[in-house]
């Protein structure tokens, strides 16, 4: 059992790791599809957006999954503190897909675009298939080490860092645009809510696969 959940770790991160090697690699040089902010965002630009960031997190805790596993395939399984970073990029990475699912797509609506906008080219590998293979891959890695409830908070820290990040570069900085609406065409009095629904939502997300993941875990 425990080979079976190893080879489907490898198999899974490879996935996500080549996704985003390839993926960020041609953002970077050529600029994002349209499904995130249009073809304009290269170079440096590309890092700009939290979903771009949540990808390549979550691509640098695949790789090193990938790297553990091949390497330590027949002893003592993932360790603790990897199991929590990758708790980390997984959060990230479904928080992207709600935010994209339940609030982009309808913006684009409401502007003439098309919902799927936000789940094609590009954005179809980070909005969609990269945070649905993190997930399963994060459950595969079950193999009896359990979480605590405390390690919600660390499944929150990319999000708080970032949320911190594009504060201080949108509303004191006035360096970015605010790409994402949060301030709804400028209505900065609208930026506690907002905070307290993303991070409400970031603790529910990590919770959760804390939960799906201890069930597993323990069976």
């Amino acid at each position: 059992m425990r080979m079976i959940r190893v080879n489907k770790t490898i198999l899974l991160n490879s996935i996500i790791a080549i996704n985003v090697v390839v993926i960020a690699t041609i953002g970077i040089v050529f600029g994002a599809g349209e499904g995130q902010l249009g073809n304009y965002i290269i170079g440096w630009g590309y890092f700009k957006p939290y979903t771009m960031d949540s990808n390549i997190l979550a691509g640098i805790m695949a790789i090193l999954v990938l790297v553990y596993s091949v390497r330590d395939r027949h002893n003592n399984g993932i360790p603790r503190w990897l199991i929590r970073a990758y708790l980390m990029g997984t959060t990230c990475l479904v928080l992207t897909f709600l935010i994209a699912a339940t609030f982009l797509a309808p913006v684009k609506v409401m502007s003439g675009s098309n919902y799927f906008t936000m789940f094609s080219k590009d954005m179809f590998f980070f909005h969609f298939l990269n945070p649905l293979l993190a997930v399963i891959s994060f459950l595969a890695l079950a193999d009896g080490e359990k979480l605590s409830r405390m390690d919600s908070v660390i499944g929150m820290i990319p999000t708080i860092v970032y949320s911190i990040i594009y504060f201080v570069m949108v509303v004191v900085l006035k360096l970015w645009n605010d790409f994402y609406h949060f301030t709804f065409g400028g209505k900065y009095y609208l930026i506690p809510i907002v905070v307290v629904v993303i991070y409400g939502t970031t603790y529910t997300i990590s919770s959760l696969l804390i939960r799906i993941h201890n069930h597993f875990a323990s069976t």
